[in-house]
Formats: C-alpha cells, sequence, structure tokens
C-alpha cells in the first residue's frame, strides 16, 4: 500500500509539473544574438537622457580640476579667443594679409567667427577626449558610455557661454544693427554642436583604437580653418579656392552663426538644410556604432 501510494504521488506530481510546462511560455536562447538598427539606436537614445544626471556631474568635475590647476584660472577662457581675434586684427589693419572687405566691424567679425570654429573644435574632439580620459575607468566601472557624450556636450557649451559673455562686452563696444536673422542665432548654435558631436562620436571608436587619430585631428582641424569662412567673407565659387571655401560643408554653419549673431543676411539656406539633415543621419550611425562597438573595445582595453 506504501508503494502504491508513494506511486500515486509522484504521478499526481507529474500531472501537475506537465500542467505548468504546458502553461509557461517557451523561450529559446541562442548565442546568436541579432542586432537591430533601430533597437540600438533607441536604446543609445534612452541611455543619453536616462545617463544625463551623471554626464552632469562628470563636467562638472572636469571643469572645476581644469580651472583649479591653472593659475590664470578661468580667465584662460577669455585670453585665448580674444589674442587670437587680436592676431587676424593686427594682420589685416597692417596689410600684412588681404582678407576682403567685411560689412561689420572686423573684430567682432573675426571674434565671431573664430568662436564659431572652437565651438566646432571642441564638439569634433570632445567626445574622443573624454572616453579617453576615463579609459582605465571603463573596464572597471559599469555605467552608461553615453554619459561621457553628454558630458563633452556640457563642457563645450560651458566654455561657449564664457565667451559669449565676452562677445556681449564687444557688442557693446561696437553696436550692430538688429536684423530678423538674429532669431536664428539659436538653430545656428545647436547646428554647430550637432555637426560637431556627430563628427566627434563618429571617429571617436577609431580614436580609442589607433592613437594617432586623436594626434593628426588637431593639425587637420587648424588646416580646415583655412578653407572656412572662419576670418573672411564667403567667396563666390570662383576659382579653385573659392569653389573650395563655398561649397565646404562647413562654410553654411560658420557663415550663418556669425550672420545670426551681427545680424546679417543669412546664406546658402538649401546647403545649410542639407548639411543639417546629413549631420543627423551621421549622428545616428554614430550612436549605434558607438554603442555596439564600446564594450568590444572597452574590454579590449581591460585585457
Amino acid at each position: 500500500m506504501k508503494t502504491k501510494g508513494g506511486r500515486d504521488i509522484l504521478l499526481t506530481l507529474g500531472k501537475l509539473l506537465q500542467l505548468m510546462s504546458d502553461s509557461l511560455p517557451t523561450r529559446i536562447y541562442s548565442s546568436k544574438k541579432e542586432l537591430s538598427f533601430w533597437r540600438v539606436l533607441r536604446e543609445g537614445l534612452g541611455a543619453l537622457r536616462k545617463s544625463n544626471f551623471l554626464a552632469l556631474q562628470l563636467a562638472k568635475r572636469d571643469i572645476k580640476a581644469q580651472y583649479r590647476q591653472s593659475f590664470l584660472g578661468l580667465l584662460w577662457s577669455l585670453i585665448l579667443p580674444l589674442s587670437t581675434a587680436l592676431v587676424w586684427v593686427l594682420l589685416r589693419s597692417s596689410n600684412t594679409v588681404n582678407l576682403g572687405e567685411v560689412n561689420v566691424n572686423y573684430v567682432l567679425f573675426v571674434f565671431v567667427g573664430t568662436l564659431s570654429w572652437s565651438i566646432l573644435t571642441e564638439s569634433i574632439l570632445g567626445p574622443m577626449n573624454m572616453v579617453l580620459s576615463m579609459r582605465t575607468t571603463l573596464s572597471k566601472i559599469n555605467f552608461p558610455k553615453e554619459a561621457l557624450i553628454t558630458s563633452s556636450v556640457y563642457k563645450t557649451g560651458f566654455n561657449t557661454l564664457v565667451k559669449l559673455i565676452i562677445l556681449l562686452v564687444l557688442m557693446l563696444i561696437y553696436p550692430v544693427e538688429m536684423g530678423g536673422s538674429m532669431l536664428f542665432f539659436p538653430v545656428s548654435l545647436f547646428a554647430l554642436f550637432l555637426v560637431g558631436t556627430a563628427i566627434g562620436l563618429f571617429i571617436t571608436p577609431l580614436g580609442l583604437l589607433i592613437g594617432d587619430v586623436g594626434k593628426i585631428l588637431t593639425p587637420l582641424m587648424q588646416v580646415l580653418m583655412y578653407v572656412s569662412p572662419v576670418v573672411f567673407m564667403t567667396p563666390k565659387p570662383e576659382g579653385f579656392f573659392g569653389k573650395l571655401v563655398y561649397y565646404n560643408p562647413l562654410t553654411p554653419l560658420i557663415s550663418n552663426f556669425r550672420n545670426a549673431l551681427l545680424g546679417l543676411p543669412l546664406e546658402q539656406m538649401s546647403y545649410y538644410l542639407m548639411t543639417g539633415i546629413a549631420a543627423i543621419i551621421v549622428f545616428c550611425l554614430a550612436l549605434v556604432v558607438f554603442r555596439i562597438t564600446i564594450p568590444i573595445i572597452t574590454e579590449r582595453i581591460g585585457g
């Protein structure tokens, strides 16, 4: 009887387990994980949003450390753009270089031009420099790596704010006529950040693997500055140099940022719109590449 009772209990348990297994969903685990571009993009954009607080704290830490270790501190943010603008003003006034005529005071013209170029340069170099500075931490602490992207944008934004305060003082000294194009300033500022961050994010994984990338970028940006309308007006598309500058994708970004601030007519708006759309596409592609490759690169660094 005991044997029969034990057999009945086992049969009952077996039926219960079978009923439970039939009611549960079937999951198949595979080592092959399918990648969906849109899924990775959504996850990347979500990580950017969720890691905003961490990005802000990292930016505050780096900004405080940067100026704490410097004798002049925040004054460097004032000295560097002013000295750059002063050099070009002296070169033009002494007829050492012929940069053509401009429609506003040349001090304002060249300062806004160098300001736009500094925003673009810092936005391009920012993501890679931020990730490189945290490369030893990447393999030790698990945190949203997208926070490093947002943090670099915050740091560039802080430096830009300081320079805009200088510009405001200069505009009080050298008044400009108000124009409707000034309403376009927020869009032109966002476009500079977007294009620079998109390019910087795209080259960041390559910069982590190849150290020479960062070394090449700095002199390359200096060369690109001379084929961009930073210290001169946008030329007509005539001759080799004129066409090179006119069709440079960075030209409408720089010229319209300056024109918006100084109340001048906007230029090359169709080309400007095309550049903005291309920047959005590049940013999305770069974010997906960053999210897929950064764990692999982190593992390689840690190994």
